[in-house]
Order: C-alpha cells, then structure tokens, then sequence
C-alpha cells in the first residue's frame, strides 16, 4: 500500500490561448508577481473580449500558502484499487486537496483482506471503496451475458469482486468511524442498475446489492455523524471499463456517445470531484444517496 503525502502548491498547466482571471482564490498568490496585463511567464496579452482576463500562452503556477485551507487536510483518506477504474483521478484529486492518500491496490476477495486493510491503515477520515469488479469480465464488452447463458462462476465473480468486499471494508471501517463519532465513506459503484441494458444482468445485480446495501447503511450511520453515500458513474472514462483501442475507434465512441445527453464520454476527474465532495464538509447533510455522474444517462 502507498501512502501519498499531501502536495503543498498547485500547477495550472494552459494550453496556447488559454484565458485566466486575474482574481486568485483566497489565500494563494502567484508563484511570479503579476503586473497588470501581464502574465507569470511574461507570455500574456490582454483580451479584447474580456477586459478583466489575460490571454496565457504557456504555463501559470498558483502556489498554495501555508494558510490557505484545502477540503482535505490533515484528513487520512484509504482508498481501494486505487490503481483501477477511479482510483487514479480520485488519488490524484484527493492529494492535491491536502489529503494522506492511503492508495491500496489488494484485490480484497479474501474474507479477511478487508478488515486486515483497515487495521494496518490505522485511522481512516475517509474510505473512498473503489471496486473495479472482476478483471477478467473486463472490458465492459466483455460482460454481455444473455440471461439464458450465465453461468453459477460467473455471478460467484462478481459477488466476490464487488459486493462482499464492500460489505466487508464498510463494516470494518464503520466500526472505528463509530467509535469516534465522525467519518465519511463514499463508495464508487455504478448507475448502471438505474436503466434496464440487455446483456448486464449479473453485473446490474451486483452493483444494485452495492446500492441497496449503501442506501440502507446510509441511514444507520446518520445518527453516528457518519456519511455513507455513493456515485454513480456511467460512461465514464476509465482503464477498465473502456480499451484504449475502444476509445481510439470513432464508430465505437460515437455509438456510446449517441446514449448520452450531453453528447460524450465523461472523464475520471469529473467523478473524481463528485467523490470530493461527499468525502467533505459539503456532504454533511446527506445520507444514503446514489448520485449518478452519467452525462444525462440516467435522466
């Protein structure tokens, strides 16, 4: 298991012709002073159309001072394959917001593996359960069963790979999060059982019993000052789901894009934001809930 320790600044990569407020959020400055008009690297022009922005042609670095608050820190967050599916972006986002990223990349098919995970990270602010599901059922191609066809082995893998591992994580984490009357688990599971696809009913199953189980979980821990809730990605860019030749392929895309009413495949740092915000202060107040992050999918 990696443990990531929080970045402390920030950098804004712009691509040529990019535009950039002059206004910085609270707390952070400038890596280089900035002049009116003038950007850090002195590559910057005003434009015409906004009075108040610059037009950067290279790099701008924000550096974050040691006052300025970020939603995570000083938080311990464990987040599981966090090598698959989400788990990068997720990491990644979750870094750079002040967090002690505990990144694990166990399979946690094992009956015990889960509670081991939770006892070696010590204490847990935030779990992030990031369950991929079974390898070899990968891409999402590959799940396509019709409901005359599967197989006893096949719904065993996706049981195994998805739902008892969350039960299993969520029971151990929950039990210190009790304990000390505060935490926040945001499980990355799937929209998918929101809609009737033919061909993914074993996977549609297991990923309903996640949010069956998340929903009813949600609500028991309330009273504790403990938020379970959940995201539901669909057609969201991922290392899983989704081959690069897949992704490479314009007849291939086109034909997931046509679903989507916002017109394209969503990205990992999209979802990513999503679980940042139930990993924070802004989900206070929710309980049991399934957001789906789908583009208008689910609409």
């Amino acid at each position: 298991m990696f443990i990531a320790p929080p970045v402390t600044r920030t950098v804004l990569s712009l691509s040529p012709g990019s535009i950039i407020d002059l206004i910085l959020p609270r707390g952070a400055r400038p890596a280089q002073p900035v002049r009116r008009g003038v950007c850090p690297n002195r590559t910057a022009q005003r434009d015409g159309r906004h009075p108040s922005k610059l037009v950067c042609h290279a790099m701008a670095t924000i550096s974050r001072s040691d006052s300025m608050s970020s939603r995570l820190d000083g938080r311990r967050v464990l987040v599981t394959h966090a090598h698959r599916y989400l788990g990068p972006p997720v990491v990644e986002l979750f870094r750079a917001e002040g967090a002690t990223v505990l990144a694990d990349e166990s399979e946690l098919t094992g009956p015990d593996e889960p509670e081991e995970l939770v006892a070696r990270s010590g204490r847990i602010d935030v779990l992030v359960a990031n369950l991929a599901g079974p390898p070899e059922a990968m891409p999402v191609t590959g799940m396509m069963v019709r409901p005359t066809e599967f197989t006893d082995e096949a719904v065993r893998g996706y049981i195994d790979a998805l739902v008892w591992p969350l039960l299993r994580i969520v029971r151990a984490t929950l039990a210190q999060m009790f304990e000390r009357g505060s935490g926040k688990i945001v499980a990355i599971t799937s929209a998918t059982p929101e809609r009737a696809i033919p061909g993914l009913s074993i996977y549609s199953a297991a990923r309903g019993a996640q949010n069956a189980f998340l929903q009813v979980v949600g609500a028991e821990a309330a009273p504790h000052n403990v938020q379970v809730n959940a995201i539901g990605p669909a057609h969201i860019e991922n290392n899983m789901y989704y081959t690069e030749d897949m992704l490479a392929d314009r007849s291939v895309r086109e034909s997931f894009e046509a679903d989507i009413p916002a017109g394209r495949l969503g990205k990992g740092h999209e979802a990513a934001e999503l679980a940042l915000a139930l990993a924070s202060g802004a989900s206070d107040f929710l309980a049991g809930q399934l957001i789906p992050v789908s583009g208008g999918w689910t609409t």
